[in-house]
């Protein structure tokens, strides 16, 4: 049985008069010990995925009634907000896309990881504190003891990433979910902290969902990949088959419209077109308007997400056996 599984996650957001579907039928099944990564352009449904499987949707969300987050077989949707509570920075933690602004600017770094660690187990201050400085040292922050005495706003980006990571930590979760955690950090400090997340999936086994734009953190760091466009999910595969065979249009697109150390000189390829309004969704195939193979089936029929290879699905008719 996988940790996660999502089953026809659909979420609906108040649009004016009408509705936006911003995550449109997803599934999704994460195993124990894998890392996952979910990419796709801004706006795809990426970070709403994420704050769904947290319990964190704002208020004028509203989830699908079919839809199912099951987390070790429990739905977490059917879940009292007292209990999801209880699951939520214990079993299931996530850190957040800007650290500057989910640090809380009126508390100490210590004060803040020590109420986080004390909301979940029976400890003593003494013993929190302990604990904290530990964790700091172990996502490697420099000077823990002092660390946990200054404000967020005396550390920079890189440090209170840092701090992120040790207070999702601090209660040894068994999924964690990181939703962009190397933007708008230098590429030393990018890869000190993707070196951390890899440490932390082989060496305490942590199930880890990272959400990102950047195919190269993909490449080095996660097993398995799902492509989101539109809210729903266009391709879902192993890491290797999906960077050595795209089977979808806007899986080449992404990579196409990335610099590459092998395609220096050459001109990048971006998708024309914008995303569609999800507001006003059109029949058919959502990425149909910005695909350059488009075919007259995809403007007014949905393809499924089917096999076209062993362990790889597609949504596309072209990478069906029998298209249309």
């Amino acid at each position: 049985m996988p940790l996660l599984e999502i089953r026809d996650l659909t979420v609906r957001f108040a649009a004016g008069k009408g509705e936006a579907r911003i995550i449109d039928g997803l599934d999704v099944r994460v195993g124990q010990g894998e890392m996952l990564a979910i990419v796709g352009e801004s706006g795809s449904g990426k970070s709403v995925t994420a704050l769904s499987i947290m319990g964190l949707l704002p208020e004028q969300a509203r989830v699908g009634r079919e839809s199912r987050i099951l987390f070790d077989g429990v739905d977490l949707l059917t879940l009292s907000p007292a209990a999801m509570r209880a699951r939520r920075g214990k079993e299931i933690a996530m850190i957040f896309q800007d650290p500057m602004s989910s640090l809380d600017p009126c508390y100490t770094i210590g004060d803040q990881l020590i109420e986080t660690l004390r909301a979940h187990q029976r400890v003593s201050r003494a013993e929190a504190w302990r604990q904290a400085v530990a964790l700091l040292k172990q996502v490697r922050l420099a000077e823990p003891e002092r660390r946990m005495k200054q404000y967020p706003h005396q550390l920079s980006g890189g440090m209170c990433q840092r701090v992120m990571i040790a207070m999702a930590l601090i209660t040894h979760p068994r999924l964690l979910i990181a939703d962009e955690p190397t933007t708008a950090v230098d590429v030393t400090l990018q890869a000190q902290i993707l070196a951390l997340l890899r440490e932390l999936n082989q060496q305490m086994g942590i199930t880890i969902i990272m959400i990102t734009h950047d195919l190269g953190v993909v490449a080095e760091l996660c097993q398995r990949v799902l492509v989101m466009y539109a809210g729903g999910c266009v391709e879902y595969s192993g890491v290797e088959a999906l960077f050595r065979q795209p089977r979808h249009p806007y899986t080449l697109g992404l990579m196409n419209s990335r610099p590459t150390l092998a395609r220096i000189g050459q001109t990048l390829t971006p998708i024309e077109g914008n995303p569609p309004d999800l507001a006003r969704r059109q029949p058919g195939c959502q990425f149909a308007a910005r695909c350059p193979q488009a075919m007259p089936v995809c403007r007014h029929d949905a393809p499924a997400l089917n096999p076209v290879a062993d362990d790889h699905w597609t949504a596309c008719f072209l990478a069906e056996k029998k298209a249309p």
